[in-house]
């Protein structure tokens, strides 16, 4: 995302430079740029909140993680279904998403998604494993043998430094061969 709101900083300030009137100072072109990156966010933010509310989610009392854990199922779905189509329309416009999203998105998308469908959204680079995201995976997901299989699975699509980073804190036999 900073890289995103950084080229639109960029792109509107040399905008502003080159078709202004030239009596604006670089400062001013600046204020004026981050102006424009902030109100896009501010706008990024409420779209989202609008697409929360047309899924029939309450977001009064729960956020985060917290929120897709107590939504049902079908709530999950839609709401997938709509942020999905948001966060590619956003990337096709070059828009900023708010801070949390990419995260919150793949949590939901564990969630919602076969285990299956959820590697394949990963390896399509539509959902990012942060180490949020994984931190509330591997602890939720139980070290049954599927279970294991599962997280050594999610663990080889990080990369090494942050998937080393969550074997170390998994304390499971498996961690320690794989380690």
């Amino acid at each position: 995302q900073e890289h995103v709101i950084s080229v639109n900083l960029r792109e509107v300030s040399m905008h502003l430079l080159k078709r202004g009137r030239g009596r604006e100072s670089p400062m001013q072109v600046h204020a004026v740029a981050t102006r424009y990156a902030a109100a896009q966010l501010e706008l990024s933010r409420l779209v989202c909140q609008l697409i929360t509310k047309a899924a029939s989610v309450d977001t009064t009392s729960d956020r985060g993680f917290s929120l897709v854990d107590q939504m049902s199922s079908d709530q999950r779905r839609v709401l997938f279904a709509l942020l999905e189509r948001y966060c590619l329309a956003v990337e096709g416009l070059a828009f900023p998403l708010p801070q949390g999203f990419p995260s919150f998105l793949t949590y939901l998308g564990y969630r919602t998604l076969s285990f299956s469908a959820f590697l394949q959204y990963v390896q399509a680079n539509v959902l990012q494993l942060q180490i949020d995201v994984m931190k509330a995976i591997m602890m939720e997901v139980p070290d049954t043998q599927e279970g294991v299989e599962q997280k050594l699975r999610l663990l080889q699509m990080l990369p090494r430094s942050r998937g080393k980073r969550l074997l170390n804190q998994w304390q499971h036999p498996a961690s320690l061969m794989v380690r």
